[in-house]
């Protein structure tokens, strides 16, 4: 990979753009905890090693818990809100997404506006408090597969352990 990330139409070269290319997006807190996962999220996400599932029997919400995502980038921990915080701060690229908000905030790495409008008219400078524009398909984890507006994604799905779906902030 030439860049540091993609966008929203190809997520594996940030330079040499492919219309209608990209990825999906792994769910970090799905993933067996080791050393490295562990350490990681507990110095670099909002929510620390407690929102891992550790097994596949603590996911108390399988039919709105995300395993797969569109993305620009292959994995991460996103934090839709938990009891005691709102969640991810708002991107405003849908683009190429941004990194937005605090050290850990991870939701820019899927609110990309790749589905429900043409994506290279995604906004890269979208309004924070206005509703988000377009969607992304979701892999659940009882095997179901939907399109998933925007906005959803903070006020639906238990990304963690944690979770609680929160308005969007």
């Amino acid at each position: 990979m030439t860049g540091s990330q993609g966008s929203i139409v190809d997520a594996w070269d940030a330079d040499d753009w492919a219309t209608n290319s990209g990825s999906y997006f792994l769910n970090g807190w799905i993933y067996t905890p080791d050393e490295n996962v562990t350490g990681y999220v507990t110095e670099q996400t909002t929510v620390g090693d407690t929102g891992l599932f550790n097994r596949q029997d603590n996911i108390t919400h399988p039919a709105l818990t995300p395993v797969f995502t569109d993305g620009v980038w292959e994995d991460g921990w996103p934090n839709g809100g938990t009891a005691n915080a709102a969640g991810d701060a708002s991107p405003t690229d849908l683009y190429d997404g941004s990194v937005s908000g605090n050290p850990g905030d991870m939701m820019w790495r899927i609110c990309i506006a790749r589905h429900g409008i043409n994506p290279q008219n995604a906004p890269k400078n979208a309004s924070t408090t206005a509703p988000y524009p377009g969607q992304v398909n979701i892999a659940l984890a009882d095997g179901h597969v939907e399109v998933a507006k925007l906005d959803n994604l903070w006020a639906v799905y238990y990304w963690h352990a944690l979770s609680l779906p929160a308005k969007r902030p």
